[in-house]
């Protein structure tokens, strides 16, 4: 199993510059056999722009930012 994992968040629920960056860095680090998260941005854009083997969790306020950072563990 690869112990690799990086986690991009922000918090967001909108799509724009940021949340582009992170979905192509992403998805890039997952091509390189990186293990990837992404906490925040808009759900149905971030679902749609990541490649299914990332996991996403939606994170629109500070709260729901750090439940979703701390639900990824170490």
């Amino acid at each position: 199993m690869n112990d690799r994992h990086v986690v991009h968040v922000v918090r967001s629920d909108g799509f724009a510059g940021v949340e582009r960056y992170i979905a192509d860095a992403a998805a890039e680090l997952s091509r390189r056999g990186w293990r990837v998260t992404v906490i925040g941005g808009d759900p149905a854009a971030m679902r749609r722009e990541l490649p299914d083997q990332i996991a996403h969790q939606p994170a629109a306020t500070v709260g729901q930012t750090y439940r979703a950072l701390r639900s990824v563990g170490r």
